[in-house]
């Protein structure tokens, strides 16, 4: 089963998941979305990660870490989604959740990668098996694409 949320401040400050999946682009600085919301609120600790050299964006790259409490997961994973100019494939999408999937996060919440097609993000999205799947920042498109698997919508 998965629900939709806007990436919205009021939206994110009432999220209620144990996992935070964000998508980081390799050439899209400063953080935007669901992002720059998380980055503000963990004190920009996404912002040292970046400049450290922790992640960049690249493809294949994976991040965890906690949250602090700072926002309504308990902790945050954040995957390379490579340039916003080269497409994301449904499988690495798929791949992705499924990493989440067995780092424990059967209650995850993501913001949808901006270079993913609607077709590869409905053929990841229906591949969970998680107890809960939370779309943040869907696109029309991507709920047309959706249309037929149950969903719910929060927050718009």
């Amino acid at each position: 089963m998965f629900e939709h949320l806007d990436s919205s401040f009021d939206a994110l400050d009432t999220l209620e998941v144990e996992t935070l999946a964000l998508f980081m682009l390799a050439d899209r600085r400063p953080l935007r979305g669901a992002a720059g919301i998380i980055d503000w609120r963990l004190c920009g600790e996404l912002s040292r990660a970046l400049m450290s050299g922790g992640i960049t964006g690249k493809l294949g790259e994976r991040l965890l870490m906690p949250t602090h409490g700072r926002v309504g997961a308990r902790r945050l994973i954040v995957f390379g989604a490579g340039p916003s100019g080269t497409p994301l494939p449904g499988v690495e999408l798929a791949r992705c959740l499924a990493v989440a999937k067995k780092a424990g996060a059967s209650d995850l919440a993501v913001e949808l990668p901006e270079n993913a097609s609607p077709e590869s993000i409905a053929e990841a999205v229906r591949g969970f098996d998680g107890k809960r799947l939370l779309l943040v920042g869907a696109s029309a498109a991507v709920r047309e694409r959706l249309a037929g698997a149950p969903a719910k919508s929060k927050h718009g």
